[in-house]
């Protein structure tokens, strides 16, 4: 008689709190009882892990869509600022194209170099449109803040719009999948925190795209 492997049996088990693991048990389940009930077992063990393959394929590809976002709550609210709102179709469709789109963005943003000079470190929530032809316009920064008193938000925000709304561009033309917002105009919201550590290092935390960078040696500098 047909029996698990230890493997196949820890593979199911691992899985049983997730959804695809779920799936992928019930699809072997139906799959197993088909051949044995008509007396195939010869090309059972064949056949079971061909199906078992492309059962993971199928439920991963599934389950990929009900993944939680890595910036908003399934309500749609930025986790980073819940009064800034998209709604729970725009939270599906960003979904598709998050991972990729975040992971270009911490590439490509830096530091800005006075402010590293100077030790202050930064937090900023970029607002920007994808309009009906997939392209970003009308980038702006709604909220920055800075760890100083004089910290000056309106020539902050004039100096450094530019330089943002030029990567979020460059990182939507590059991405494959920039064709998932096609349709219609609509507004979405990036919040990103410049910080310092001992080394380099950028990810994402608690909703924030987290650009780490080590302080530039004590100078005498005046703030900006």
């Amino acid at each position: 008689m047909f029996r698990w492997s230890q493997k196949e049996c820890f593979a199911g088990t691992f899985c049983l709190r997730k959804k695809q693991g779920r799936i992928i048990l019930l699809l072997s389940a139906i799959h197993f009882v088909y051949f044995y009930t008509n007396k195939e077992l010869g090309s059972l063990m064949k056949y079971h892990l061909l199906f078992f393959t492309v059962a993971i394929l199928f439920s991963s590809c599934i389950s990929q869509r009900h993944v939680a976002s890595r910036l908003y709550n399934k309500e749609g609210k930025l986790l980073a600022n819940d009064s800034l709102v998209i709604t729970s179709s725009q939270v599906r469709k960003f979904r598709i194209v998050e991972d990729q789109l975040v992971d270009s963005l911490l590439t490509r943003f830096k530091f800005p170099a006075i402010y590293r000079e100077n030790g202050i470190q930064l937090d900023l929530i970029i607002d920007f449109t994808l309009d009906k032809n997939g392209r970003v316009t009308d980038v702006q920064i709604v909220n920055a803040h800075a760890g100083y008193a004089g910290f000056n938000e309106v020539k902050f925000k004039k100096e450094l719009q530019p330089y943002y709304s030029k990567q979020l561009k460059d990182a939507l033309i590059n991405m494959q999948c920039a064709n998932e917002f096609k349709g219609k105009n609509e507004r979405y919201y990036i919040p990103v925190k410049f910080s310092f550590g001992t080394k380099s290092e950028r990810k994402v935390d608690e909703g924030w795209l987290h650009v780490i960078e080590p302080p530039v040696p004590l100078v005498d500098h005046v703030v900006y």
